[in-house]
């Protein structure tokens, strides 16, 4: 063995015995970076589940019987009930052999209470409001200029449904809400199908 080698063994024998293990602080640190890290990841996990808890809900209503649909419009609802679960709920009630106007209409009330933004359900409430007052009264008028200012452009058959709607009752409906339809309804000339709507 040369001096060269030996001195290199000894020098790192020697620097592995000069190594100081780790700190109490350095520890620490670690130990509150992955407990930050947990907390994170449990804070985002969390809504995750919950919101897939909502929305299992709302697919175990959609798949419900008739009882089941009379049972969970016969309740009282939950202060926490979706806005998604109540407006399934408000288009069921719709589609029962003898239609219950009553409670869909609170739920669709209810639905765009939780979240204005839900343009589908604003339509479903001004339809609701039609039917019980057998005309365009005042709140489906207010209904549908809500449903066209959520979303005028978003979705097709909505606004081919609120065209066809203001043009049902052309006389009870403002001259605001007429142009707002035309305008909107104009985009289904220059999409798909609907080329030949107007």
């Amino acid at each position: 063995m040369s001096i060269v080698t030996g001195v290199m063994r000894q020098s790192k024998g020697a620097t592995a015995a000069i190594k100081p293990g780790r700190s109490q602080t350095f520890l620490a640190s670690r130990a509150m970076l992955w407990t930050g890290v947990m907390v994170v990841a449990g804070a985002t996990i969390v809504p995750i589940a919950a919101f897939a808890a909502r929305e299992f809900e709302t697919w175990t209503l959609v798949q419900a019987t008739d009882t089941g649909i009379h049972n969970a419009l016969g309740q009282k609802w939950p202060s926490t009930a979706p806005a998604p679960w109540l407006e399934a709920l408000s288009e069921l009630g719709l589609e029962l052999d003898k239609p219950a106007i009553e409670p869909s209409l609170e739920a669709a009330r209810r639905a765009v209470e939780v979240d204005p933004s839900r343009a589908s359900a604003w339509a479903k409430l001004a339809y609701l409001e039609y039917m019980k007052a057998g005309k365009a009264s005042p709140q489906s008028i207010e209904a549908l200029s809500k449903s066209m200012e959520a979303c005028p452009f978003c979705d097709q058959s909505l606004i081919r449904w609120r065209f066809n709607f203001v043009l049902a009752n052309w006389n009870g409906m403002p001259e605001a809400i007429r142009l707002r339809a035309f305008e909107q309804a104009d985009l289904l000339r220059w999409t798909g199908e609907n080329t030949e709507f107007l």
